[in-house]
């Protein structure tokens, strides 16, 4: 778990890092960029933890919820590529 938050921290908020969150923020990402090795990582992480929250959720009522999220949320990225 320590690594997700290192991994993120490093991601989003270090001056030293990509600072994603600071350039999706001010607006000042550009469309090639947004397809750079870092911002791929990060939509990479956030759909294995999605994956890892439903198959750990799989066995209770939202279970219904979070994957028809899933697939409402593969079908959007589907279209932005």
């Amino acid at each position: 778990m320590k690594i997700w938050f290192f991994l993120l921290r490093g991601l989003l908020v270090d001056p030293f890092g990509p600072n994603i969150r600071n350039e999706i923020a001010h607006g000042i990402v550009t469309e090639e960029r947004s397809y750079s090795g870092p911002y791929i990582y990060f939509i990479g992480f956030f759909y294995q933890v999605f994956i890892l929250l439903f198959f750990t959720i799989s066995g209770n009522k939202l279970s219904r919820y979070f994957s028809i999220t899933l697939m409402k949320l593969v079908k959007m990225f589907r279209n932005l590529v």
